[in-house]
């Protein structure tokens, strides 16, 4: 892997990327806006499918932010001290999109078919939104912080 990344070292410091990779690394942000946008539905369907009163499923999205602002540290701090073989960033890539595409799918493929007392699917709902918001912020960590290790060529 070291081979593969030296061929892209330039004079003075500057490490170039091929675009390739750097299309490959907007898919990234892509995908995290993708998720984004699904979960802006999430009010919708916690009334419309689950039975949750309309001003618990506004309070709900604001409990997800801030349980979001809560494990953004941590797992920035995951993220920095890590550096395996595949690089820093690219695990966390893997592992938030494997983490939003289960959970997303089960937030909306299950929760409604679980029985109808509104505790256990609201409860069943919160707490895979919670792991859903880990796999979000993964992603949105490495789509942040990779950034500025892609390349740091001006052009």
């Amino acid at each position: 892997m070291k081979g593969d990344i030296s061929k892209y070292r330039g004079e003075n410091g500057i490490h170039r990327v091929p675009l390739w990779r750097i299309g490959g690394f907007a898919l990234n942000n892509t995908a995290t806006n993708l998720y984004l946008f699904l979960m802006n539905y999430v009010s919708y369907y916690l009334v419309g499918f689950v039975g949750v009163v309309f001003t618990v499923a506004g309070s709900f999205s604001m409990m997800m932010r801030i349980w979001d602002g809560v494990t953004d540290p941590f797992i920035g701090f995951v993220v920095d001290k890590t550096n395996g073989k595949f690089g820093k960033n690219r695990p966390f890539m893997v592992i938030g999109n494997a983490i939003l595409l289960v959970t997303s799918f089960i937030l909306f493929h299950v929760t409604h078919k679980l029985p109808e007392s509104m505790p256990i699917r609201f409860g069943f709902f919160i707490v895979i939104s919670a792991i859903y918001y880990v796999g979000y912020t993964f992603q949105c960590v490495v789509t942040k912080s990779a950034q500025t290790c892609l390349t740091n060529d001006p052009k």
